[in-house]
């Protein structure tokens, strides 16, 4: 299977735009389709809620610090959201369950 996106990491994706395009077998796609919405979409409302409390203190010396519990498998990838919305990480203690 192969994808391609349209846009880079960060940008803002306007609702109604195509993000990725994906070729391959049917199987294949409808395979991973359900999993990979999933978390498209919760990284994706990570992002945009954390770039929104960034943009509401901007001018300020306030800060926006991310101290998230993490789904399981899914801490560096949450983070990453984090950051690229502008919020500084302060919680990133892995346990062994993650």
């Amino acid at each position: 299977m192969r994808f391609s996106s349209t846009f880079s990491d960060g940008d803002p994706v306007e609702s109604g735009k195509t993000l990725l395009e994906l070729n391959g077998s049917a199987h294949a796609i409808l395979t991973g389709e359900r999993t990979a919405l999933n978390i498209l979409s919760r990284m994706s409302g990570i992002a945009t809620l954390t770039r929104e409390f960034v943009a509401a203190i901007a001018g300020t010396k306030a800060t926006i610090l991310d101290t998230r519990k993490t789904a399981p498998g899914l801490r560096a990838s949450t983070n990453s959201r984090s950051e690229t919305a502008a919020a500084r990480i302060i919680a990133s203690v892995c346990t062994t369950w993650c």
